[in-house]
């Protein structure tokens, strides 16, 4: 290793971008001591160098990843790339160096340094994935669906087919407010698209007497002699609370009436051609 020039690199923050960082340190023969997206970029007392995205490079490198470290190795890089975590590029490129000396068996090694992270970062987002299948909630807006989440994983990817075999005929959008990124969907054609933030009409009298319902069916339920609050944060986390039904403010379901339906909708031509 001594042999290879130290660097840090800059990378656009993207997969590609991670993958061209991989290309070129082994095409330059340089030692990333580094990968940092724009968000992290600082100072340095070694050299810095801005790494190009290109495709044909990052294609060739992804290509490598079944062929050196197997299948499993590849969807390992992959997932792992979601985590939220700001060191995954460097721990993910540690991952594939050696995957590249030692082949398959990289992924069974689990002792090793280079190896326990990446299990961590697959294994805390694939249980995001899991658990948001469970508790992401959707609003009816005219003809859509529409639902909110926080999560501290970029789980779009995994939870997009649960959601698009669980609702094919549905049209809905999925937006993550952490990563500024959506699941647009309608029978069947799905895409992911940038967005910051979604402006939605106010909820329809019907909606939120649906809110309500799901409030009241969820107190019901409850048995007040035995709650747990500890209990319950284990198995539905506090972070989850803000985009969930049953946490907010409960509507007087007596008050309201189901109204004509509502054609309004959140998807306009530009989002959906």
């Amino acid at each position: 290793m001594s042999h290879r020039r130290a660097v840090i690199y800059r990378y656009d923050g993207s997969f590609e971008g991670f993958l061209c960082c991989i290309y070129e340190s082994y095409t330059r023969r340089e030692l990333p001591l580094d990968l940092l997206p724009p968000e992290l970029a600082q100072p340095s007392l070694y050299p810095v160098r801005q790494v190009d995205t290109d495709t044909a490079h990052a294609a060739r490198v992804f290509d490598s990843l079944a062929k050196k470290l197997g299948p499993q190795g590849e969807d390992f890089v992959a997932t792992g790339f979601l985590c939220g975590r700001e060191d995954k590029a460097l721990l993910l490129y540690r991952f594939v160096e050696l995957g590249y000396e030692i082949g398959p068996r990289v992924t069974s090694m689990r002792g090793h340094p280079a190896v326990e992270p990446v299990w961590q970062m697959n294994r805390a987002v694939r249980s995001e994935a899991h658990l948001m299948t469970g508790f992401l909630r959707f609003s009816q807006y005219g003809q859509a669906l529409v639902a909110i989440m926080e999560p501290k994983h970029f789980i779009l990817p995994l939870i997009a087919p649960h959601f698009c075999g669980r609702f094919p005929e549905e049209q809905f959008l999925i937006l993550d407010r952490s990563h500024c990124a959506a699941l647009i969907y309608r029978p069947y054609e799905s895409r992911l698209i940038p967005m910051d933030n979604l402006e939605l009409p106010a909820a329809s009298q019907q909606e939120r007497l649906f809110r309500s319902l799901w409030q009241g069916y969820y107190q019901a339920i409850s048995i007040q002699s035995r709650e747990n609050p500890r209990c319950r944060m284990t198995h539905m986390p506090k972070r989850f609370w803000p985009c969930m039904t049953e946490f907010q403010e409960k509507e007087d379901a007596g008050k309201l009436q189901l109204p004509e339906e509502d054609s309004t909708s959140p998807f306009s031509k530009e989002v959906l051609p």
